[in-house]
């Protein structure tokens, strides 16, 4: 199989932002092409390791926005060539224009350009993870489609390193003079070309579940065109659908209702619009836009169009129909619909959605929250739940409480999902101290309550608030704080809950907000990796297995590069060397083929390259060994990775060389 320029671009390998092939003209252009970058990757600049992971994690958890539109908002977009409106306006709301200013509990206001949101189908229960029919969301996820991806992308990858001759010669030694030469073109491995499309995928789809509220709907977008006979009914019809939508007892329904005109420029009248635009914003109030687009099939040929990247918040299953598409069936888009489309979502989210969710954090922080903070709030609440309203309620344990064991959720009217709504909303508006503090509160009442799968979801984001805010992470808090909470949740998930999905988002977020701090966090980051791996049963299908076997490498020899292991000690060079010759082997037992054995030559060669000039020959020696096992795609026979352990364990009372210095192996 040959790679062909197409499929290359779409992968992206060994860039980290492919550029957007559009006529450089206007600043429109521009701006267009900021939005439509197809940054696949989390940047590992040394320079700058803090703000990407964290980044990532808050452009993970954004408000979802549901989409409910009539059919004939739905006819303008398939004659533009997609699918419906919300296919079409999806991508747009990956970023926002512009800084989006936020103002926390405290009132002080921030901007962010990073900022997003989802748009979502209105009365989707189940994240495209899942699969197999309607069930409770969290139980676990369906890794089938994610895992088929990844295949694809290493071996797209492994062809890559083929064709482009990154790697050393399949017979030469380790120490040859072509060694210096591949290392200035290391592209940084798997954990810069795939481990990036592994976790986006991963975070792509959040479900609907009762322990959290990160995708149920923020906001309901009720959309009309002007080819409505009656716009203004046609609006009331869609209100009517939105209050009667089937959806699950426990999500909210008190949800933010916009809504959106949508303007053909080729067949109606402009004026006839506005007026229509004017009485709708005098019957439904200020949340509406009207969007001017036109209904025409655009091509590559036209003049003033750009191409339109799919959303980098899809589902596995799209992404990889996505890449079957060939290269002529690529969509375009005007750059008037463009400019049109993203001044609708960054209106809906600066003047409607983002004041909406601060009004309701500071009622809820202000009616809720508020009263039970301190000792008085505390035990005001522990005589509510304990005692009741009425002496004759007293009882022995928590009876008054609304938690429904069956269906594992509480009331949304209930004190404690309005409390676990403020965390997360708090939370998507970047407010991390309120969430922090309002996660610690729940996780002590949920615990109190039994509620085991709600007090791991509390445990779990009390954490990964915890890392996102911008303090110290000493050791001693990492110890005290941070692993029991991750180790409560993780055993909540996986033992009470069955939620195979949230156990591995978890880990997966507290590796990556760990691994970019400096010092024994990248350590820890390591040790949660190997606590992944070694989870029975495994939440990794086989790609994913060795590709994070392969991540501990990566971290291990990330933490040689940065500044603060300038010196041999505190350097992890022969624990990524060991794990780089693990990775190999992991890569070797999955599939076979010439594409994956180049990827874990690769790794073979990286573990090589951090023992030359010094005296560990034998070492040296079955690192050879493992590269010609790669060359040849060998996958049977005694592990190289067994053997080079055992070869350690002799080695442990000799000395070696370590740049310059003698340290005990």
């Amino acid at each position: 199989m040959s790679v062909s320029s197409s499929k290359t671009s779409r992968f992206a390998f060994g860039t980290r932002s492919p550029p957007l092939h559009s006529r450089p003209s206007t600043s429109s252009q521009v701006s267009l092409t900021s939005l439509f970058v197809g940054n696949t990757s989390i940047s590992i600049d040394p320079s700058q390791p803090l703000s990407d992971s964290r980044s990532f994690i808050a452009q993970a958890f954004v408000p979802h926005v549901a989409f409910l539109t009539s059919s004939d908002a739905d006819e303008i977009a398939t004659e533009k060539g997609w699918e419906d409106l919300l296919d079409l306006v999806r991508v747009f709301g990956d970023l926002v224009q512009g800084k989006v200013g936020i103002r926390d509990s405290n009132g002080q206001a921030s901007g962010y350009e990073d900022f997003g949101v989802r748009f979502t189908t209105l009365g989707s229960s189940r994240s495209p993870l899942q699969a197999g029919g309607p069930r409770p969301a969290g139980t676990g996820a369906q890794l089938d489609a994610i895992e088929r991806l990844l295949e694809r992308h290493v071996r797209e990858y492994g062809e890559h390193l083929a064709q482009t001759h990154l790697g050393l010669s399949e017979t030469s030694s380790i120490s040859s003079s072509a060694a210096p030469a591949a290392t200035q073109r290391d592209d940084g491995g798997t954990g810069v070309q795939i481990y990036p499309h592994f976790l986006r995928r991963v975070f792509s789809s959040l479900p609907v579940t009762t322990h959290e509220t990160f995708a149920h709907p923020v906001a309901c977008v009720l959309a009309v065109s002007s080819r409505h006979p009656d716009p203004i009914s046609g609006f009331t019809t869609l209100y009517t659908r939105c209050a009667q939508t089937p959806m699950p007892a426990w999500v909210d329904r008190g949800y933010l209702r916009y809504y959106l005109l949508v303007h053909d420029e080729d067949k109606d009248d402009l004026e006839e619009s506005i007026k229509v635009f004017e009485r709708v914003k005098r019957q439904f109030g200020l949340n509406c836009w009207m969007v001017r687009i036109n209904s025409r099939m655009m091509y590559g040929s036209d003049d003033d169009v750009l191409p339109v990247p799919q959303s980098l918040w899809i589902s596995a299953q799209a992404s990889l129909d996505h890449l079957d598409k060939p290269k002529d069936e690529e969509r375009y888009i005007s750059i008037p619909d463009a400019d049109a489309l993203k001044a609708f979502v960054r209106h809906l989210t600066t003047e409607a959605l983002v004041p909406f969710m601060e009004r309701q954090i500071q009622t809820w922080d202000q009616t809720i929250v508020a009263p039970r903070r301190g000792l008085t709030g505390r035990l005001s609440s522990l005589s509510r739940r304990y005692f009741g309203s009425a002496p004759s309620t007293r009882t022995s344990s928590p009876s008054h409480t609304s938690y429904d064991p069956s269906t594992g959720s509480y009331p949304p009217t209930s004190t404690e999902a309005q409390m676990r709504k403020m965390a997360d909303w708090a939370f998507m508006l970047r407010d991390w101290k309120l969430a922090n503090s309002t996660y610690e509160m729940l996780r002590k009442e949920f615990n109190s309550e039994k509620a085991f799968g709600q007090q791991a979801g509390a445990q779990e984001m009390y954490a990964i608030t915890h890392l996102m805010m911008l303090q110290p992470l000493s050791a001693r808090t990492r110890q005290e704080i941070l692993d029991p909470a991750v180790d409560a949740a993780l055993y909540s998930y996986l033992t009470r809950s069955n939620s195979s999905y949230a156990a591995l988002r978890l880990l997966l977020s507290v590796i990556e907000l760990l691994r970019v701090r400096p010092g024994s966090s990248q350590d820890a980051a390591a040790l949660w990796t190997i606590k992944l791996l070694s989870l029975q049963p495994s939440l990794l299908p086989p790609y994913a297995h060795a590709l994070m076997v392969d991540r501990v490498a990566y971290i291990y020899f990330n933490k040689n590069l940065s500044p603060s292991s300038s010196l041999p000690f505190g350097s992890r060079r022969r624990k990524a060397a060991m794990w780089a010759v693990l990775a190999a082997e992991a890569w070797l037992g999955v599939g076979e083929g010439k594409e994956v054995a180049e990827v874990a030559r690769r790794c073979a060669e990286r573990a090589g390259r951090q023992f030359e000039g010094n005296a560990w020959d034998e070492i040296s020696f079955h690192i050879r060994k493992l590269v010609e096992r790669t060359s040849t795609g060998e996958q049977k026979g005694t592990s190289v990775g067994d053997e080079l352990e055992e070869k350690m364990e002799k080695m442990a009372v000799q000395e070696a060389v370590v740049d310059g210095e003698k340290v005990e192996v």
